[in-house]
């Protein structure tokens, strides 16, 4: 019994663990299904370069198991001593069923120079492709603690079939990538509306290459031009509205407040007339996180924006319907753009507080909640995106510069102190504000309390006298007035 032990013991060292020039040591997470399929894949493509080491799994029935030649060399909680053992330049991750536990592995090995991949879920995988192909390299939204997003596009594409679609703000990021979803619907026309000629352009440009037959009208013009926009509705009858152009930096908004007015506020209540006058059948409008209990110009415009929704629903046969989220990965300007320059350039990594934490969630899952959210609701919802657990933006930074390749130490973070207007954690919620669940589990039903009173418009057309005087003070009292929760300096 001990020879043949030993015999096995030494056909496993010679055949496996021999490392030939060249290969990458790599470690598989989960010696499942997808598992074993890419250890199988991997043995039978020595040309892909990899070595296998072993596995990690938590199943205590796996526990020094040899599995296809290859042992289970621990649990999970093992990995980085395993890392540091096996020499693992590569990690595959290959859990799909289980992104959560993904962050948890990153964390243990972060401070190693080990490269990480993972699989797509199973339903991402297209049929008979390899598993190895599929492969792809960790992103910093694989590491956001938050649930896996799913929409019924069946559901989705009834609500949309052969209709008129316009997307204000189409060359930002949010409006750009409702575009590109939007375009794998059948429907009558799309129209992309912006103000930014070369944005629309690129946009135009990937969307003729992805499906060059699909009917795109574009359109440049600005929000707050009354008499353009009303040509822009009467020329093209869209039925539906998605309504994402806005100024959105909270420090640029702050030095400029009367922009925040006449671009998110007046900007929003031209097309909503606009709409209601032509018989749009739905209005959805993109609001965001900063309009509860807002300390910046930019937060409390976009809650007025809400408050308009709120004020001309059931005042025509357009449904008026509010999604409120909160950040997205990979937006223009977004905090990831900042640490992307930060680390190209060579220089620290600059935070406002080490405390400050946020919401995200990537483009493409915000955008499908989104249509979601516009084919569940009937008018006068505010939904809420329910965005996971708030992420230090310390955390994400050192995450985010370890995928780049670089480990983060103290002395190369800056703390630089709190802009005007931003908080320490946002909140989707306010106190007071009446929550109801929906048909997805992903979305919330917003009841606001907001007062309007008869004399609301009449509120909202003296904000806009004022902010065309261009008096910051001014603008901000007004504000306060007519959102009560509104706590800027």
């Amino acid at each position: 019994m001990a020879g043949v032990r030993a015999l096995r013991r030494y056909l496993y060292e010679s055949k496996f663990k021999t490392k030939i020039k060249g290969e990458k040591n790599i470690l598989i997470i989960g010696a499942g299904n997808a598992g074993r399929r890419i250890a199988q894949e991997i043995t039978a493509n020595p040309q892909l370069g990899y070595k296998i080491v072993g596995f990690l799994d938590d199943d205590p029935a796996k526990q020094g198991a040899i599995i296809l030649g290859y042992p289970v060399l621990g649990k999970l909680k093992d990995v980085k001593s395993v890392v540091l053992e096996e020499d693992v330049e590569e990690i595959i991750f290959a859990i799909p069923s289980q992104p959560s536990l993904i962050r948890d592995v990153f964390d243990e090995v972060r401070e190693t120079p080990v490269r990480f991949s993972t699989l797509p879920s199973l339903s991402e995988i297209a049929p008979g492709k390899p598993l190895y192909q599929s492969v792809k390299e960790l992103r910093i939204e694989d590491l956001l603690p938050r649930r896996s997003v799913k929409v019924n596009i069946g559901e989705i594409a009834r609500f949309l079939s052969g209709k008129v679609v316009l997307v204000t703000g189409a060359g930002g990021s949010i409006g750009g990538e409702l575009c590109k979803q939007l375009s794998s619907f059948p429907l009558k026309k799309l129209v992309l509306l912006g103000k930014g000629e070369n944005s629309i352009f690129r946009l135009e440009q990937e969307l003729r290459d992805k499906s060059p037959s699909f009917p795109i009208e574009l359109v440049i013009g600005d929000i707050r031009d009354r008499e353009k926009m009303e040509y822009v509705f009467q020329q093209h009858r869209p039925n539906i509205v998605f309504h994402t152009a806005a100024h959105k930096h909270v420090p640029l908004m702050e030095l400029n407040p009367d922009e925040a007015i006449t671009n998110n506020v007046q900007g929003t209540r031209i097309l909503a007339e606009i709409a209601m006058k032509t018989g749009v059948e739905k209005f959805i409008y993109i609001s965001t996180d900063k309009a509860v209990n807002p300390t910046s110009v930019m937060g409390a415009a976009k809650r007025v924006g809400e408050m308009l929704m709120r004020y001309y629903q059931g005042r025509s046969s357009t449904a008026f319907i509010s999604v409120r989220f909160g950040n997205v990965l990979g937006s223009r300007g977004s905090v990831l753009e900042v640490f992307e320059r930060q680390l190209n350039l060579g220089k620290p990594i600059t935070i406002t507080d080490p405390a400050m934490e946020r919401y995200f969630m990537s483009i493409p899952e915000a955008v499908s909640l989104i249509l979601k959210a516009g084919e569940m609701g009937k008018g006068g919802e505010v939904f809420v995106l329910d965005m996971g657990e708030q992420v230090k933006i310390i955390d994400l930074a050192k995450r985010y510069a370890r995928l780049r390749g670089k480990i983060l130490r103290d002395d190369d973070i800056i703390f630089v102190g709190r802009r005007p207007g931003e908080k320490l954690r946002e909140e989707l919620v306010e106190e007071g504000e009446q929550t109801s669940p929906t048909a997805h589990p992903l979305i919330i039903n917003i009841n606001s309390y907001d007062d309007l009173g008869e004399d609301f418009i009449e509120k909202i057309e003296e904000l806009y006298q004022i902010a065309l005087t261009r008096n910051p003070s001014l603008i901000k009292a007004k504000l306060k007035e007519i959102v009560r929760t509104y706590k800027g300096v």
